[in-house]
């Protein structure tokens, strides 16, 4: 069985966030820290820039207002 989320999983979650005007997220990319490659199943590999789905969503509608290591929050442009 595939152990990562499917493309239409991850535009249900950014439906959600358009939907219920989520203020806040919190994003940990510590997938993409060479540190931590040993968590992932084998042979996976973080997915190139344009595959990516939730990240360039995030990047365009929400803005960083704090960083503690591989963790941001995040607050909506449409409250700032």
């Amino acid at each position: 069985s595939d152990l990562m989320h499917t493309d239409a999983q991850f535009q249900e979650a950014i439906r959600s966030l358009d939907e219920k005007k989520v203020r806040y997220v919190l994003w940990d990319r510590g997938l993409q820290d060479d540190s931590v490659k040993w968590l992932n199943p084998l042979g996976w590999q973080f997915p190139r820039e344009e595959e990516l789905i939730v990240e360039p969503y995030l990047t365009r509608n929400y803005s960083v207002i704090a960083e503690m290591d591989t963790t941001r929050i995040m607050e909506r442009n449409d409250f700032r």
